[in-house]
């Protein structure tokens, strides 16, 4: 599954958004580049920490609590919305909303979150190291 979001996400969405939105792709740049002056803290962070406390803050209390009041549509769309909104940048903010969905699916499908944790550990996981070994 993770292989599957790098290539929908980095490989064909990216690069229309970083076209559309070419100072919020330098932000982003930029903050991979302080990100990868200390590999192991930003590796824990980026790789473990933010995917597990993201995942049970949007899988789990958000999509969880809203999927009973609102029914699957509304809380995947508000839940992916909010996801997306937390990665604080115009070209993750995209991507990060299909992810927010694409996740959502795999809930639904497995009705497990650890699915969910182990799929975006494993996505951040191949962005951090495409970006550690190629820029």
């Amino acid at each position: 599954m993770a292989v599957l979001y790098y290539f929908i996400l980095d490989k064909c969405f990216d690069p229309i958004f970083e076209n559309l939105y070419p100072a919020s792709e330098q932000a982003y740049q930029d903050t991979i580049q302080s990100l990868l002056r200390s590999p192991i803290t930003s590796f824990l962070q980026v790789c473990i920490i933010a995917p597990v406390i993201e995942e049970i803050l949007m899988r789990g209390f958000v999509l969880g609590g809203l999927k009973d009041s609102y029914g699957i549509s509304t809380a995947l769309l508000i839940s992916a919305t909010l996801f997306a909104l937390l990665h604080f940048n115009m070209v993750q903010t995209l991507s990060a909303f299909i992810c927010g969905i694409i996740l959502r699916i795999l809930f639904i499908k497995t009705d497990s979150i650890l699915s969910c944790m182990l799929a975006h550990c494993g996505y951040n996981f191949i962005c951090y190291n495409d970006y550690a070994l190629h820029k």
